[in-house]
């Protein structure tokens, strides 16, 4: 898969130095403006379950690297496949084959997903509030060790995704106002992102 990549990178003409840190995990999210293409960065959230407790859930997270380019969007997961906010898009590729999310070009697609990253953020983010609410409210009825300690592990994990959501929201408000150094190619395509 590496050599795969590193073509790619010869065949659209990727400088080196974003080839290797699409290789390197983990990096931090960000968003680099190079002379003909964008190379984001950014950590997307799954939770996986811990042991057979429904209840033990953690927040897990992979690395992702957009190379957008005009016309053309190349995507490098840290896992084996894409997660579900990436399916979604393709979902909706599918049911939608005259949608917008074809003919609008690779920026849009782009943005779509990181939205969909985002999403999946906030879903998390809600799923654990709402249960750390319910956890305090228990323990303030009937307090036991087993609550303080599932309480105090799911306000860890929703600070995590309070941290992964930062930079994300910044990379999606640069997107949309241009904050990058350089218009991208096909921004005619897509108003909403890098116009000047």
């Amino acid at each position: 898969a590496v050599e795969v990549i590193h073509e790619l990178g010869t065949a659209y003409g990727l400088h080196a130095v974003s080839v290797e840190e699409a290789l390197t995990v983990p990096q931090r999210a960000k968003l680099d403006d190079f002379e003909h293409y964008l190379h984001i960065t950014c950590r997307m959230v799954c939770t996986r379950d811990v042991g057979s407790d429904q209840s033990a859930e953690k927040i897990g997270t992979e690395q992702v690297s957009i190379f957008l380019l005009a016309g053309v969007m190349i995507t490098i997961f840290e896992g084996n496949e894409p997660d579900e906010a990436w399916s979604a898009v393709l979902e909706r590729l599918r049911r939608f084959p005259d949608g917008r999310l074809r003919h609008r070009g690779a920026s849009f697609l782009c943005y779509s997903l990181l939205r969909q990253f985002v999403t999946a953020l906030l879903h998390v983010s809600d799923h654990y509030f709402h249960e750390v609410s319910q956890l305090q409210r228990l323990s303030g009825l009937s307090p036991s060790r087993s609550l303080v300690v599932r309480s105090l592990h799911l306000t860890r994990e929703l600070e995590l995704v309070r941290r992964l959501l930062r930079p994300m929201r910044e990379i999606l408000t640069n997107l949309r106002v241009g904050g990058s150094n350089q218009s991208h190619p096909d921004s005619d395509r897509t108003p909403h992102m890098h116009q000047k």
